[in-house]
């Protein structure tokens, strides 16, 4: 007989027959698959073993224990009723009096605050759906009164016998559940439950799986029961509503698995292990719990809700999306929840802080953007293949695949994150950036060990420390930049960085850890440490290789750098701007592909290079203000140049056992270096410098063989003595400058200079020898000089560009020896001494050759040139008397004399063309010019205060090109023409007193003016064959003229000032 059920004035309480088939109504534990089994996992997640819970209990609104029928069971002592054993015609099921199966009230008791499913006890806190059974209405209510009367109706007529066919109730409960009793009578009971999982789908869709079965035998002295029961595996036909009685009516007669759970929440989902497809939030529901349900197969969506907090509990399973977007959740417990397959939408919520727990797994995005967090943690989180959004974009992909992280994680600019746990996070193959966050404090990358990407800490404020933890690999880069508050960063487990290592104006940095590797670590670019004002220490341990280069630079404090085992940079070390800086050791370096760079360390005493032996760039070693030696030890070979400079205190710098230098060796400005030690260098490949060293006496490059530029030496003032040593070939030039007590260079053994020789302004130098050198393809430069007396050129033959000679105070004697051509100009300047220059077997100058202010030169003979490729001029020579052309017959430029006082007469011999003008300005002594073989001037000629001239002779002059201009030439008495026939320009006769006559003789044109201007004794002009005048023709201010004949030229006008007669002459203007 079935047991009914009761109710009290339609709002009572009621008691409900238990709806399933082998469903006992006896207070043991039901044994139904529901309770027995645990929900399918995935296949790479353990099976999650389930304890049986009790009886499900649905709570009411009013009294749990009135008018309770016992219609064939009997009933349980917490409704104060009367036990009751006899066998009853229930479909053979036995009361055992205990705990009923089902129990249904309104509302649970208010100590009850929780639901714990291996107790099978709902606990409150579940929200609104805790009450949705509460107030049906009358419709309801007679719905029940007719049912009831059914399920009765049904009971009575079921036959007696079938009460005693041998079943005896066992206490399970289920859909589907049986249990068979084989004949013995049970007198006492042991019972045992094992849960087996079996497979189920884990899609959205309903789906069929066999049920797995459990055999449980139990053996006692009176007797032995087998039962077998059915595990809750089938599959569900039915999708919960929770706002739908008539659906919930039916999931209360047992039911573990829904197809489906709509309007979520209430007592029967709770009571579920088993969501096949999505379960939707109600919009008013405001806390989310799972009670016993343990696999969702499809999406769980709360969309908008009143949510606030969600506590997943036992479930561990979702096989869709996870959507709680835009409610008002202010926590999440994620419980025993391991897998996620799609996204998982937590944004625009009130979140402040989240851990993911065991989540290991999430098949898509995790979107927790717009939520104001100040804590996150990842918990377990290992397998993410989408997105982790964090704000009103998306600003990173933190993707997961095989355990890993692919892409990128940002903590975008300004986040209200304080705290940041990476948790069980083992690898991120993309980026992890940490930029510009004001309220972040520490980073725990828990289980990290390698990165694919670039670690980026930039300018987050209140960061105080971070340790990398376990990152071990980083393919990209390790950027830790403007973090103010930072004091300390452990990067000591790092074995290898792919990209580079910055560690940049981090203000209250004090100490670098990078190497703890037993292995040894590898950085594939460079490692940058600069601008941090507070680091006194830095360790690179265990790394070995750099890729390119190290750079130590303005750590204004840094007292400690230890290189550890590093062994090969493949680029630069610099030390650069380390003011507290005391010693530097390269320790195991042993090579050095780039530059090796110490510059501007203010407290720098001393360098050792440790184990190097080759530097593939430069050593430069610059303005460190106390350091007081430089030894290069065991370097062999440097590829670049060798640069020590403005090193105050330096005192010796020796080169140890290099032997090449490719660039330069500069050795300047250290004003207390008194010696210098080439050791085993033979070849400089470009320039070679010693300069600023004020106490330095002398020099003595050794072995050195070949410069493939040139060598300079000077400002250095204490300097006596050279030695060239080995040298035979300089590619360049030899530079000597202001080494005020060098007395003798001696280059005998140099047999070539490419490029110049210079000495220039080495004031005590008396002896120069050029020995062997052949051929100077630049210039020859001696200049102030003061001691030198005289100029041997020696073997050289040619010089490319110049030679020049100037302020040599001493010099009194020049001879070019074997020079036959300079490719450019001659300069003889400020030979106080200089009387005699013998030009030798020089035939041809392309440019000019110059004679300045050399007061004891008497004569310049031109011996065998021929040709001046430009200008010739002589100025300001007071001794000189006499001017030789010899053999030149072209001066291409112009010829010009002036203040050469001494000078009587020029006679220009075998010069036939001159390319521009000629001139004679200002002497004293000149009487006569002679312009011998010369046909043409292309230029001016002029005669410009020539006091003693008296005489002029044009020669074989045929054309002036330009104007001829007499002035001031007071001795002068009479001109005459000679042999000119054009003037392309004007003619003038300007303020002289003596002369008296001009005669044009065949000039038949001049193209400009012809004036004559103050000219007190001219009293005769004879215009010859003048035939035209291209301007005018002025007479002004010649007292002793009183007529003139023009001969009938013609003319622009005539400007008769004087007022003279005028025959045959044009009118006048």
């Amino acid at each position: 007989m079935a047991s009914h059920n009761t109710y009290e004035n339609m709002e009572g309480t009621f008691a409900e027959t238990a709806m399933g088939n082998g469903m006992a109504a006896s207070g043991q534990q039901g044994t139904g698959p529901w309770m027995n089994s645990a929900p399918s996992a995935p296949q790479h997640q353990q099976p999650h073993a389930y304890a049986n819970p009790a009886a499900l209990r649905v709570y009411g609104d009013n009294n749990n224990n009135s008018n309770n029928y016992n219609s064939g069971y009997s009933s349980n002592n917490y409704f104060n009723n009367n036990n009751n054993n006899n066998n009853n015609n229930n479909h053979g099921n036995t009361a055992s009096g205990t705990q009923p199966s089902l129990l249904m009230t309104r509302s649970p008791p208010a100590e009850l605050k929780s639901y714990n499913v291996a107790e099978g006890a709902y606990a409150g806190g579940g929200g609104s759906g805790a009450s949705k059974g509460s107030d049906y209405g009358w419709k309801f209510k007679a719905f029940l009164a007719v049912l009831f009367v059914i399920v009765i109706a049904v009971a009575v007529a079921v036959p007696v016998s079938m009460a005693n066919s041998g079943s005896s109730a066992s206490g399970s409960r289920g859909a589907g559940g049986s249990s068979t009793n084989t004949g013995a009578t049970t007198t006492t009971t042991t019972q045992a439950a094992t849960a087996t999982v079996s497979p189920a789908s884990s899609t959205g869709t309903a789906s069929t799986v066999a049920p797995s079965t459990t055999t449980t035998t139990t053996t006692t002295s009176t007797a032995t029961t087998t039962t077998t029961t059915t595990d809750c595996t089938g599959t569900p036909t039915a999708t919960l509503d929770c706002d739908d009685f008539g659906s919930r009516f039916q999931f209360r007669a047992g039911l573990c698995a829904a197809l489906a759970v709509i309007n979520c929440c209430c007592d029967e989902f709770y009571a579920l292990e088993r969501v096949t497809g999505s379960v939707t939030v109600d919009r008013a529901e405001t806390s989310l719990q799972f009670g016993s349900v343990a696999y969702v197969g499809g999406d769980i969506v709360g969309r908008g809700t009143s949510l606030v907090s969600v506590d997943f509990g036992q479930l561990t399973y979702v096989g869709g999306k996870l959507d709680l977007y835009a409610s008002r959740i202010t926590a999440v417990d994620f419980g025993n929840l391991t897998y996620v397959g799609n996204l998982v939408d937590l944004s625009r919520n009130r979140i402040t802080s989240i851990n993911f727990g065991q989540l290991a797994t999430v098949g898509d995005s995790i979107d927790v953007r717009t939520n104001p967090l100040v804590a996150f943690d990842l918990g377990a989180l290992h397998d993410v293949g989408g997105s982790l959004r964090w704000q009103d974009a998306v600003s990173t992909d933190f993707g997961v695949q095989g355990g890993a992280v692919v892409e990128n994680f940002v903590l975008p600019q300004d986040h209200a994150i304080e705290r940041l746990d990476f948790g069980s996070v083992v690898s991120v193959s993309g980026d992890l950036n940490f930029d510009q966050n004001t309220a972040l404090t520490s980073i725990d990358f828990g289980s990290i060990t390698s990165v694919g990407g670039t670690i980026t800490m930039y300018e987050n404020g209140a960061l105080t420390s971070t340790d990398l933890g376990s990152i071990a690999s980083v393919d990209g880069a390790i950027d830790v930049s403007y973090n103010d508050l930072l004091t300390s960063i452990d990067v000591s487990g790092i074995t290898s960085v792919g990209q580079h290592i910055l560690f940049d104006q981090n203000r209250r940095l004090t100490s670098i850890n990078l190497g703890a590797s037993a292995t040894g670590t590898t950085v594939g670019q460079y490692v940058e440490i600069t601008f941090n004002g507070a680091l006194t220490s830095v360790d690179l341990g265990n790394v070995t290789s750099v890729g390119e280069y190290i750079e130590f630079r303005s750590n204004g404090r840094l007292t400690s750098v230890n290189l550890g085992n590093l062994a090969t940079v493949t680029s630069n070390i610099d030390f650069r701007t380390n003011g507290f800086l005391p010693s530097i050791d390269l320790g195991n370096v042993a090579s050095v592909g780039g530059t090796i760079d110490v510059t501007g360390n203010g407290l720098l005493t001393s360098i050792d290079f440790g184990s190097v032996t080759s530097v593939g760039g430069s050593i430069e070693i610059s303005n460190n203000d106390r350091l007081t030696s430089v030894d290069c030890a065991g370097i062999e070979d440097v590829g670049g140049r060798v640069f020590i400079d403005g090193n105050d205190l330096l005192a010796s710098a020796a080169f140890g056992a290099i032997t090449s230098v490719s660039g330069n060796l500069e050795v300047t400005n250290n004003a207390a270096l008194t010696s210098i030690d080439y050791g085993s260098i033979t070849a400089v490949g470009a320039s070679l410098r010693v300069s600023g060293a004020a106490n330095i006496g002398s020099i003595d490059f050794r072995n050195i063989s070949t410069v493939g530029e040139g060598i300079s030496i000077f400002a250095n003032n204490r300097l006596s003595s050279v030695s060239f040593g080995s040298l035979t070939s300089v590619g360049t030039g030899v530079f000597f400058s202001r080494n005020y007590a060098l007395t003798s260079v001696d280059l005998s053994n140099v047999a070539g200079v490419n490029t110049a020789i210079e000495f220039n302004d080495n004031r005590a130098l008396a002896s120069l020898t050029l020995g062997n050198i052949t051929s100077v393809s630049s210039y020859i430069r001696l200049q102030d000089n003061w001691a030198l007396t005289s100029v041997d050129f020696g073997g050289i033959t040619a010089v490319g560009s110049f030679v020049a000679l100037q302020s040599n105070l001493g010099v009194t004697s020049v001879d070019f020896g074997s020079i036959t051509s300079v490719g450019e100009y001659i300069v003889f300047t400020n030979g106080n001494d200089l009387t005699n220059i013998n030009f030798g077997s020089l035939s041809t100058v392309q440019g000019y050759i110059s004679f300045d202010n050399n007061g004891a030169l008497t004569s310049v003979d031109f011996g065998n040139i021929a040709t001046v490729g430009d200008y010739l001029s002589f100025d300001d020579n007071d001794a000189l008397t006499s001017v030789d052309f010899g053999s030149i017959t072209t001066v291409s430029g112009d010829v010009s004399f002036m203040l050469n006082d001494a000078l009587p007469s020029i006679d220009f011999g075998n010069v036939a063309t001159v390319g521009g003008s000629v001139s004679f300005d200002r002497h004293n002594s000149l009487a006569s010019v002679d312009f011998g073989s010369i046909t043409s001037v292309p230029g001016d000629v002029g005669f410009t205060v020539n006091i003693a001239l008296t005489t002029v002779d044009f020669g074989s002059v045929a054309t002036v090109g330009g104007d001829v201009n007499f002035f001031f030439n007071n001795a002068l008495t009479s001109l005459g023409f000679g042999n000119i026939k054009i003037v392309g320009g004007s003619v003038s006769f300007d303020r002289h007193s003596a002369l008296a006559s001009v005669d044009f003789g065949g000039i038949t044109s001049v193209a400009g003016d012809i004036t004559f201007t103050s000219n007190a004794a001219l009293a005769s002009i004879n215009f010859g064959s003048v035939a035209t005048v291209g301007g005018r023709i002025t007479f002004q201010d010649n007292a002793a003229l009183t007529s003139v004949d023009c001969g009938g030229l013609t003319a622009v006008c005539v400007n008769n000032a004087d007022g003279i007669a005028l025959i045959n002459c044009p009118a006048e203007c």
